[in-house]
């Protein structure tokens, strides 16, 4: 019969290993926000984590396995404001979705020039667009879900509808930092009336302005 000692050391053993490995996950962090994924060397990310180098890669094999798992916390924290979501109202949702455009709710600065940075190395790290495509499919399907539930515009699917939203979302985030006459009150205001325009829901349901007073 074995001891009734060995799970909790199990145990025990698993949440430190899990917990050295959110420390390194939180180091990387700090050290992409202040210099950038490619200027962060494994030395500098084991020092940030207070270990030495062969200490660090007895959790993780490389610094590219832990931008993996630093890919997947951040996007597990946008997909839970997606998925709070569902069951709502076409016009609340609609209104959740222009509200955390920017993800500010979600996302530090900090963390959004980690996204950012993220986008630009999936080019060359399979894994990491692996991860990103898995998040722009399923923002899709919540966006194909809630025009699924919408009279649209005549002629338009849901799926189209979907498309478009998800690229004006795309283009509006990318316009405000590149156009100075854009800013984040008006890009909310623009994605909010042409999804609801695209719901064929104009007049339904309140304006942007009644939604921002509310």
């Amino acid at each position: 019969m074995s001891s009734p000692t060995k799970p909790r050391k199990t145990r025990k053993k698993n949440e430190d290993y899990e917990l050295r490995q959110k420390t390194i996950i939180k180091s990387l962090r700090h050290c992409m926000i202040k210099q950038g994924f490619a200027e962060t060397t494994l030395t500098g990310l084991a020092r940030e984590a207070n270990m030495t180098v062969s200490h660090l890669l007895y959790y993780y094999p490389s610094k590219e396995a832990v931008l993996i798992d630093l890919c997947d916390e951040l996007l597990a924290r946008l997909q839970e404001s997606t998925a709070s979501g569902y069951g709502g109202t076409p016009a609340e949702r609609i209104r959740l979705l222009a509200e955390n455009l920017f993800l500010v709710e979600k996302l530090s600065e900090g963390e959004m020039g980690i996204m950012g940075e993220l986008l630009s190395l999936a080019a060359h790290r399979p894994a990491i667009r692996e991860r990103l495509t898995g998040y722009v499919d399923s923002s899709l399907e919540y966006l194909k879900d809630l025009f699924a539930h919408t009279p649209r515009q005549p002629g338009q699917s849901a799926s189209d509808a979907a498309e478009v939203a998800a690229a004006l979302g795309a283009g509006l985030f990318a316009q405000v930092n590149l156009d100075r006459n854009v800013d984040q009150a008006m890009a909310r205001r623009l994605y909010y009336d042409t999804l609801v325009q695209l719901a064929n829901l104009s007049g339904q349901v309140p304006s942007w302005e009644q939604c921002s007073q509310a």
